[in-house]
């Protein structure tokens, strides 16, 4: 899956994907945080479910629907400094916590983040512990946003 982890100013993720063909999986590596609306958005699953998400989101669109038991997390780090945690139905939990992490080495990065770690330290032991997230490490701030 993948390793995504912000705080109120700042979004880091890994940049590894894994792609499921005929003979054998194939491994290379994409962004994985987008910038819309001025907020950071960040999801781990599959390409279809994440598109769908990054689509639908800030649309006043109905809410897609994804099959029971989907493999999708997302966060967003809005404009104003909240974090928004959806799953796999797109409920929306607000985290009052100073950060948050998640996909598959999401509670390896958290453990590094309550130990003192950077965002950027813990998404890097996450990728040493996950086999399903891998260097190198993107970063997003609010602030490079807004020049943007």
């Amino acid at each position: 899956m993948t390793t995504i982890a912000c705080d109120r100013t700042r979004m880091v993720s890994d940049s590894k994907v894994t792609m499921e063909a005929r003979s054998e999986d194939r491994i290379y590596h994409a962004s994985k945080l987008v910038l819309k609306n001025g907020d950071i958005l960040g999801a781990a699953g599959t390409n279809d479910l994440i598109e769908k998400f990054i689509t639908w989101y800030g649309s006043r669109k109905k809410k897609p629907s994804f099959p029971k038991g989907a493999d999708f997390e997302a966060l967003v780090l809005t404009k104003d400094g909240r974090i928004i945690s959806y799953d796999e139905d797109l409920s929306k939990d607000v985290v009052t916590d100073p950060y948050y992490a998640v996909g598959s080495g999401g509670n390896a990065c958290m453990g590094a983040l309550r130990m003192g770690a950077t965002l950027e330290q813990a998404v890097e032991i996450a990728c040493g512990i996950d086999p399903n997230s891998g260097l190198p490490i993107q970063v997003m701030t609010l602030t490079s946003c807004m020049r943007l």
